[in-house]
């Protein structure tokens, strides 16, 4: 006849899950290590070499994004500069008096903003960090037959920067 074991409680601490697992993990990498030395000793060459590659291609790729953002930063630049200059220019072709030859004329331009009083023979202009800007305008008068009011003036101004590269902005002045 077989005897049932009986369990016994007794005042005695049985050892706890976290312990178990302290000493299995423990065991289990003592064993691998034991193991793995045997087997591998380090990386290949062949494991360096893919890793530099790896890493030479990131610091490429870094590389082409910060040239990238560079010249969006400085074609940015000059945008913003011909734009600026071509809205200073409308208004001050605005502020003119209806009367001015230089706006109160039949065949329309284009004609040289010359943006340099002190020097009229050029309608250039050249700013540190942006580049140079050329600008000029031209007007339209209002007639029955061009969809401008009669009265009115068009006009249209233009600025040329970098590589062939246009800020066009146009107004509308009464004449009258």
């Amino acid at each position: 006849m077989q005897q049932n074991p009986q369990i016994v409680l007794t005042g005695e601490r049985s050892p706890s899950m976290r312990t178990f697992f302290t000493r299995w993990f423990k065991g289990l990498m003592i064993r691998k290590s034991r193991k793995g030395l045997k087997c591998q000793r380090g990386f290949t060459m062949v494991e360096v070499l893919v890793a530099m590659l790896l890493i030479v291609i990131g610091i490429f790729a870094v590389i082409g994004m910060q040239l990238a953002a560079l010249r969006a930063d400085s074609h940015a630049h000059q945008l913003s500069v011909a734009t600026s200059m071509a809205q200073q220019e409308l208004e001050d072709i605005m502020s003119w008096d209806p009367s001015d030859a230089r706006i109160d004329v039949a065949d329309g331009g284009p004609y040289n903003y010359f943006p340099d009083p002190a020097n009229p023979a050029n309608n250039f202009i050249t700013i540190p960090g942006a580049g140079t800007f050329a600008t000029t305008f031209n007007t339209l008068r209002g007639t029955s037959t061009n969809g401008i009011t009669t009265g009115v003036t068009r006009v249209v101004v233009m600025v040329n920067y970098g590589n062939n590269s246009t800020v066009t902005i146009t107004g509308f002045k009464r004449m009258t």
